[in-house]
């Protein structure tokens, strides 16, 4: 063994960034701002008693590390050339001015003052965006059925971090694995047990102890994993969408998920009272206006946004219509008399 890769073994040991820094060809000022930004997994870092970073390292450390900078790296170029040039975003109602925004720490600030919480601009910002590959035709289904019920793929997602943490307490390996009837209800039983024994303040609320309970009173462990997944199944649970409407959105996400795409964008501007123009639909779907008219045409924008669109305001752009190809008459007729003389 090398002297070099001894002292590499001891920074390893010793969970010193030094020695993630070596792997990764990078400096450790470097490697501790990855650090400081989460790019080292939460379970791996830590800080000594003395406020030193250090990092506990496994087989897989270096990669994963290596492949969150790549990520944030294509993701903040994703930002500054794309998301950046759009002038504003919404989530979960609230608008958050994004032009000019270079990299996820730039949203998160961005979304911090427009007064989103610390936990709705940690998920504003620090999530993946490289390439924002298109949405497949089940993805758009989905988000037809979220727009239907007035609701967000981010507050689908908040939601079902909410049940995981309810149900974080339950041990589902070990309740699981017991197919024996009396055995399930004994240990079904030792659990329920351990979560009433806990203090007050570390017990859950009313709504959600009743459902732990109703959970762990079923009689054997098929009873217990179909309600686990009656109470997990976020579209049976939450959406209620039925066969039929279910069945035609996702057929018509596969034969046209163009017009279906357009159309959620247009009901989102609907429940968030923006105007329904191409401008708007845009930042929708976080394109600039150029690329949604050469991807999209002109044509389908406009018969998305007809759905959403009141009479009045129709009535204008039937006249602006007609004002425009008033103007068009005139200009050649002004052409052929010009020719004519």
């Amino acid at each position: 063994m090398s002297t070099l890769s001894e002292k590499s073994q001891r920074w390893r040991r010793l969970g010193l960034l030094k020695y993630l820094a070596s792997e990764l060809g990078r400096t450790v000022k470097q490697v501790t701002r990855y650090w400081d930004s989460g790019l080292i997994p939460m379970p791996n870092r830590y800080r000594t008693p003395g406020g030193a970073r250090r990092v506990r390292y496994t087989d897989d450390t270096v990669e994963h590390v290596r492949r969150a900078v790549k990520m944030a790296k294509e993701t903040n170029i994703e930002i500054r050339y794309r998301i950046g040039s759009v002038s504003e975003m919404t989530y979960k109602g609230t608008t958050v001015p994004v032009q000019g925004c270079n990299s996820m720490d730039d949203l998160y600030r961005r979304a911090r003052q427009a007064g989103l919480s610390k936990k709705d601009a940690d998920n504003f910002a620090y999530r993946s965006r490289i390439g924002d590959p298109e949405p497949s035709p089940d993805q758009i289904a989905s988000q037809t059925f979220w727009v239907l019920k007035c609701t967000s793929e981010e507050e689908v997602a908040d939601s079902m971090r909410d049940l995981s943490e309810k149900l974080s307490c339950i041990p589902l390996e070990s309740l699981i694995e017991e197919t024996d009837p009396a055995e399930f209800r004994a240990r079904a039983s030792d659990v329920w047990r351990n979560i009433c024994s806990r203090q007050t303040s570390g017990l859950p609320d009313l709504k959600t102890m009743a459902l732990l309970r109703d959970l762990l009173s079923q009689q054997d462990r098929h009873s217990f994993v179909r309600k686990y997944f009656e109470i997990t199944e976020l579209e049976n649970r939450i959406m209620e969408i039925d066969d039929a409407t279910f069945d035609k959105t996702h057929e018509r996400a596969a034969q046209a998920p163009d017009q279906l795409q357009l159309e959620v964008a247009a009901l989102k501007l609907r429940q968030q009272g923006r105007s329904p123009s191409g401008s708007a639909m845009a930042e929708m779907l976080k394109v600039s206006r150029g690329t949604l008219y050469r991807r999209f045409g002109g044509k389908a924008i406009q018969d998305a946004l007809s759905i959403i669109r009141d009479d009045a305001h129709a009535a204008r752009e039937c006249r602006n219509d007609k004002w425009a190809r008033g103007k068009n008459l005139k200009s050649k007729s002004r052409t052929r008399d010009s020719f004519g003389a």
